[in-house]
């Protein structure tokens, strides 16, 4: 699914994770000395560096949105899952609005994500 960007270009997961280095960071700056203190930062930025990468959200073909919906719902509790599919379809309802009252063209994606959120709703709701 999609993650929202919530600073700028990173996601929540993503920010937390440079923060967290940067506060390291900042905590151990004044504690070393010398060549120490560069080698320590320098590495301390690769790791936060590595880390935001690794909380980037992946992008999810059309086709594969179903099968990683389905993916999640094993893994999820039956309730949760449809609260979870509820707040994605309410998302997209709104982006494709917000389209529409600018005047743009719709959306092809978003009307197919649109169904396929719909259709998995339904087949988990009747269960």
């Amino acid at each position: 699914m999609i993650e929202e960007k919530v600073f700028g270009p990173l996601t929540f997961k993503q920010f937390i994770c440079g923060a967290i280095g940067v506060g390291f960071m900042f905590f151990l700056e004044p504690k070393l000395v010398g060549i120490t203190k560069y080698v320590v930062l320098f590495s301390l930025g690769v790791v936060t560096m590595l880390g935001i990468q690794r909380f980037k959200p992946k992008d999810i073909s059309i086709e594969d949105l179903e099968t990683e919906l389905e993916m999640k719902a094993s893994s999820m509790e039956g309730e949760a899952f449809l609260q979870m599919l509820r707040q994605k379809i309410a998302n997209v309802s709104a982006q494709m609005s917000i389209r529409k009252s600018r005047g743009l063209s719709e959306d092809p994606k978003l009307s197919e994500v649109a169904k396929v959120l719909h259709k998995i709703f339904d087949k988990h709701q009747s269960r």
